[in-house]
C-alpha cells in the first residue's frame, strides 16, 4: 500500500510547550518510607536520568491520595525534597492540596503558601482537590466549595497559579462549567481535566479486543466529543488546559494492554492528537510498581517500573520518548495524506527552532491482516540529509510486553539510550504496527 504524505511546511501553527510531556504520581509518593527515605529526592539518580531521557519537564503530584484522609498530608520536609528533585531533573510542578472532607481552606491555602513562598519559579500550578465529582453529586456546591478554597489561597499566595477542575472523565462537563464560571479571573487560570479513553480497566475481558481499541480510527471520534465538553469553554476565555491526569485505562491499567505495545503507538498518537488541538500537556499517570523477580512483569500503565536492577521502560514510555524526539519546542504543521484508501495510518509533522522537519508516521494496522506501507514524505524545498529512527516491537506484535525497541535501541535502567537516526530518504517502509520518524534538514549531521 502506497501514499503520500505532505506537510504544508509554509503554515507551521503553534508551538508545542517545551513541557508538555509530563508524569503524574500520587501524593502519597511523596511520603518517606519507615526507613525515612523518600522517592522523589535529588540524589536519586536513576530516577532523575529517567525523567531527563523520556524527556519528562512536568511533575504533576495528586490523585485520590490528596483528598484521603488516612494519608499525612506531606510536611514542609517532604515538599523540599521533592522541589529540590524538581530542580535536579528540570521539571515544572502542578501540586494538589487537599479539599476533600476539609471544612475550612486553612491547611490547603497553608501548604499553598509554602509552595508559592519557596518555590515558585517552579510550580505551574497549585490544583484544588482531585476528581471532585466523587465526593460532591452536584456542580453547584462544589463550585461554591472551590471559590472559597481559591480564594483562601490567594488571600495568603496572590502570584499562585490555580487549576481546576481535575474531573474524572464522565464528569468533563464540570470542568467546562468551571471555566464559564471563573475562568480568566484570578481564581482558575490553568485548565485541569483527567482523561482515560479507554474507560475502566477493571471492566476489561479480552486483552486483544482492548488492543485493538487503542489502535481504532474510531478512538479519535471520542477524542473529539470529550474535548468538546470542556476545550472550547477554555479556548474561549484564552486559558491554557491540561489533561494532568491521563493514561489508556483507569484503575490502574489493563494488563495486557496498557502495557503492551500498543500502549505505546496509542500514546505517541494521543500526544500529537492533543498538541494539535491546542492542549498544552499531558501528564501521564504512573506509578512506582516494585518487583522482586524481573521476569514477572507488572501489567498496569506504569511508564516504568523498579526491579532489582533498576528501571525497566514499558512500551508506553518509548512512545513518549519518541514524542520528544520530534515535538516539544517545534511548531505543528498541518498534513495532508493522499492514497490512504482506509488504511489506518495518522501522520503528524513539527517544524524545529533550527529548520529541522520532522515527520512521524504511525502505522496502526495490526494483526495478520495488518498491510505495510510505502510512505512518500514532503520534506519540502531546500530539505537534505534525510534520517529516520523506527519505534517497533518484535515481530510488529501489538502485544509484545517487552523487546520493543526505539531506533534500534532498548532504554536501560537508568534511561540511557542509544538509539540511532539511520540515513533515508524521504521514502519510507512502515511496517504494520510500527512507526517510522524522518527528519530532514539543510544541516550536515555526523
Amino acid at each position: 500500500m502506497s501514499l503520500t504524505i505532505t506537510p504544508e511546511w509554509n503554515n507551521a501553527g503553534r508551538q508545542i510547550p517545551a513541557d508538555f510531556l509530563g508524569l503524574s504520581y500520587e501524593t502519597k509518593m511523596l511520603l518517606p518510607t519507615r526507613a525515612g527515605q523518600r522517592f522523589f529526592r535529588p540524589d536519586n539518580t536513576p530516577l532523575v536520568s529517567m525523567f531527563k531521557s523520556l524527556g519528562m519537564r512536568n511533575l504533576r503530584i495528586g490523585g485520590n491520595s490528596v483528598d484521603t484522609p488516612s494519608v499525612d498530608v506531606p510536611s514542609e520536609a517532604d515538599i523540599d525534597s521533592l522541589y529540590a528533585f524538581a530542580a535536579a531533573a528540570d521539571v515544572r510542578v502542578i501540586y494538589s492540596v487537599r479539599m476533600k472532607a476539609a471544612v475550612e481552606p486553612t491547611d490547603a491555602a497553608r501548604v499553598a503558601k509554602y509552595v508559592m513562598d519557596h518555590y515558585a519559579d517552579r510550580t505551574a500550578a497549585i490544583t484544588v482537590g482531585n476528581e471532585p465529582n466523587m465526593y460532591f453529586v452536584d456542580y453547584a456546591p462544589y463550585r461554591n466549595d472551590y471559590e472559597r478554597f481559591a480564594s483562601a489561597i490567594l488571600a495568603v499566595a496572590p502570584n499562585a497559579i490555580i487549576s481546576g477542575s481535575s474531573a474524572t472523565p464522565g464528569k468533563s462537563p464540570w470542568t467546562g462549567e468551571l471555566v464559564r464560571d471563573v475562568g480568566g479571573t484570578p481564581m482558575l487560570k490553568l485548565v485541569t481535566q483527567h482523561s482515560y479513553p479507554g474507560g475502566n480497566a477493571t471492566k476489561v475481558t479480552n486483552a486483544a479486543h482492548a488492543r485493538r481499541i487503542l489502535l481504532s480510527p474510531e478512538i479519535d471520534a471520542g477524542y473529539e466529543a470529550f474535548y468538546a465538553t470542556f476545550a472550547p469553554a477554555a479556548i474561549e476565555k484564552h486559558l491554557p488546559y491540561r489533561l494532568e491526569e491521563a493514561n489508556s485505562f483507569f484503575h490502574g491499567g489493563a494488563p495486557g494492554v496498557s502495557n503492551s505495545f500498543a500502549s505505546a503507538l496509542w500514546a505517541l498518537d494521543y500526544l500529537y492528537w492533543w498538541a494539535s488541538h491546542d492542549a498544552a500537556g499531558i501528564n501521564f499517570h504512573t506509578n512506582n510498581a516494585i518487583v522482586a523477580d524481573e521476569q514477572k512483569i507488572p501489567g498496569g500503565y506504569d511508564t516504568f517500573w523498579a526491579g532489582p536492577n533498576g528501571f525497566k521502560v514499558h512500551p508506553i514510555g518509548y512512545g513518549e520518548k519518541a514524542f520528544t524526539l520530534a515535538a516539544p519546542g517545534g511548531r505543528l504543521v498541518p498534513v495532508k495524506i493522499a492514497g490512504a484508501n482506509g488504511v489506518n495510518v495518522v501522520a503528524y509533522a513539527t517544524l524545529a527552532a533550527d529548520g529541522t522537519r520532522y515527520v512521524t508516521v504511525i502505522n496502526r494496522e495490526s494483526g495478520e491482516a495488518g498491510r505495510a506501507i510505502a510512505a512518500t514524505t514532503g520534506m519540502g524545498d531546500g530539505a537534505s540529509n534525510a534520517e529516520s529512527l523506527t519505534l517497533a516491537a518484535p515481530n510488529n506484535d501489538e502485544a509484545a510486553l517487552t523487546g520493543v525497541t526505539l531506533g534500534g535501541q532498548m532504554i536501560g535502567s537508568a534511561g540511557n539510550w542509544n538509539g540511532r537516526w539511520t540515513e533515508s530518504t524521504p521514502d519510507v517502509l512502515v511496517m504494520p504496527t510500527s512507526c517510522v520518524v524522518i527528519r530532514a534538514s539543510s544541516v550536515q549531521r555526523r
